[in-house]
């Protein structure tokens, strides 16, 4: 469709152990995507999760698989601690070959681990991806991406490669990413 799409997400959680409140979570999520236009679409996602009190001592991790393309999965890394990733993507309207669509994706991705959103070690990545969806196996696009580290001393590439978006659009793809 040719429409946009705006989602703002607050989210509040915690635990009511012996009349205190533990294990709370703060989240704000805001995700949009432009209506298409001549090179495609701008997709923008944004999330910040919090924890305070966090009586687990939750893993909250960050890399390539979950929203910081370029590095490894789980490169960074706290227990119980908050994460913040950020996504801009330009995806391309689809070249559709007989039933295959192909797509290119140019994104960059910022985000961070650390105790406290004042303590985040931020980290950069740009890269360009290639979109392939076959509608009559699947309903989610097969990604290849490569990722390039923007806070590393020397040049690394990384390919990542997954069965959904990067960046989710809707709660059909939340779902699939959880």
């Amino acid at each position: 469709n040719d429409r946009g799409l705006f989602d703002l997400v607050l989210a509040l959680k915690g635990r009511l152990q012996q009349g205190e409140v533990i294990d709370q979570g703060y989240r704000v999520r805001l995700r949009m995507a432009s209506p298409r236009f001549r090179l495609g679409r701008v997709v923008i996602a944004t999330d910040l999760e919090s924890k305070v009190d966090d009586t687990a001592q939750t893993l909250v991790a960050l890399g390539g698989d979950n929203g910081l393309r370029g590095y490894a999965s789980q490169a960074f890394y706290g227990f119980g601690a908050d994460r913040l990733r950020a996504n801009l993507e330009l995806r391309t309207p689809p070249l559709v070959l007989g039933s295959v669509h192909i797509g290119g994706v140019l994104f960059y991705d910022v985000g961070g681990v650390g105790d406290g959103p004042a303590q985040l070690d931020i980290h950069h990545a740009l890269g360009l991806g290639l979109r392939m969806l076959l509608p009559q196996f699947n309903r989610f696009a097969f990604r290849f991406d490569l990722g390039f580290p923007l806070d590393s001393d020397h040049v690394t590439v990384l390919l990542t490669i997954g069965s959904t978006q990067a960046v989710p659009l809707t709660t059909l793809e939340d779902e699939k990413l959880s």
